[in-house]
């Protein structure tokens, strides 16, 4: 069996590679599973075929080192170019045009919200990935976004199609999913007294409409509310950001976080790899992340895959509360907050039993975010 897996700046982005361990963890998993890997990437039909060998030379060397035994097939709207022939004959286990992937497949995983039809129909059997609950759904309503037919349709938030949900189920039959991390690529690693509670995240964001009025989706908003919060707890905290480096408003934000006590890192210098994203999680001493208003506003139990990833390693995680959940603990190793003082008090609860809430982590990541569990459970679902 063989699982072509559509991703989202895998390629085009390389420095994302907080993003590429959404599919790594899934393939991973997947691969665990006994099936055969495909990644399907996205590049711009303007690129120049030095950058594009550069490009996947890097995406090869990165996925080999954490063991990913994938093929790449790169989508492309005119894959069949006469310039583009260099990326085949220089590189191997590379599919130039996608409707020879989709040809030599069993499914489409799909985590690209704006896939043609065309493709999409093209495979024998797809399946798509709801990682933004509610914020996919009310896109795709308000007509912001196009999302071909699939087969199945799997979310990771555990209202969707249900009659908690406060948005609308497009009238599609939505299967549960946990997001995945694939433990043997995130094994416990301990951290120093002084390593700091930090997270990797973007700043600004969109706005949404939800019933007729915008809501600030950004982390920036959620982020900011917890500005005093180093004044609170004794741990060091830490962000590593999506922000300008030099000038403007994130200059602004900067000044103004690290005047309350936060360290600032950009988060571009953490993302250089696969490897480096990796370190820096394994590295702090925890997770302290705030959501993006949405998913607490809609009420989805959504988790981040990268507090999936703290866990694993061994790392309790402070976290905006999203909405009831039926597994998500409140203060075992995970602690979901609803304001600033709540936040801190988990973290000095953290600290008090830091070692039980390592073990904890670790043994939630084993419970419920196994990759291989989890896409064992995805494949006979995709499938079926």
């Amino acid at each position: 069996m063989k699982v072509s897996i559509c991703t989202v700046d895998m390629i085009s982005v390389p420095e994302a590679s907080g993003q590429a361990w959404i599919y790594l963890n899934w393939a991973l998993g997947i691969q665990a599973n006994g099936v055969d890997v495909l990644l399907l990437v996205q590049l711009p039909d303007s690129e120049e075929p030095a950058e594009i060998v550069r490009r996947i030379r890097f995406l090869r060397g990165q996925i080999d080192e954490v063991g990913l035994r994938a093929g790449i097939s790169l989508l492309l709207s005119d894959p069949d170019r006469v310039r583009l022939k260099p990326v085949e004959s220089e590189l191997s286990r590379i599919t130039v045009d996608w409707r020879e992937a989709a040809a030599q497949s069993d499914l489409l995983f799909n985590f690209r919200y704006g896939l043609s039809e065309e493709v999409v129909r093209s495979f024998r059997r797809s399946a798509a990935l709801d990682t933004d609950p509610g914020l996919a759904q009310i896109w795709i309503s308000n007509g912001e976004l196009q999302f071909a037919r699939h087969d199945a349709y799997f979310t990771i938030g555990e209202t969707v199609g249900t009659s908690s949900a406060r948005f609308t189920d497009l009238g599609l039959r939505w299967q549960h999913t946990r997001p995945p991390v694939y433990l043997q690529a995130w094994p416990v690693v301990g951290s120093d007294t002084g390593a700091p509670y930090t997270t990797i995240s973007n700043w600004w964001g969109e706005e949404l409409k939800v019933d007729g009025c915008y809501l600030d989706n950004s982390k920036r908003k959620s982020f900011l509310s917890c500005a005093d919060l180093p004044e609170h707890v004794t741990a060091p905290l830490e962000l590593a950001l999506c922000l300008a480096r030099d000038s403007g408003h994130d200059a602004e934000d900067r000044s103004l976080l690290e005047s309350k006590g936060w360290r600032i890192r950009h988060a571009w210098d953490i993302t250089a790899s696969f490897s480096a994203y990796r370190r820096y999680i394994q590295s702090a001493r925890g997770e302290f992340s705030c959501a993006k208003p949405c998913y607490s506003v809609l009420s989805t139990a959504w988790i981040s895959d990268r507090t999936v990833c703290f866990l694993a390693s061994g790392k309790p995680a402070i976290v905006q509360d999203t909405g009831p959940s039926s597994y998500l603990p409140d203060e075992a190793g995970l602690f979901r907050f609803q304001d600033m003082p709540q936040a801190a008090r988990a973290i000095d609860k953290a600290e008090s039993q830091y070692e039980r809430h390592c073990l904890e982590a670790r043994a939630l990541a084993e419970e419920h975010f196994d990759a291989v569990k989890v896409t064992r459970k995805f494949l006979e679902g995709a499938i079926d």
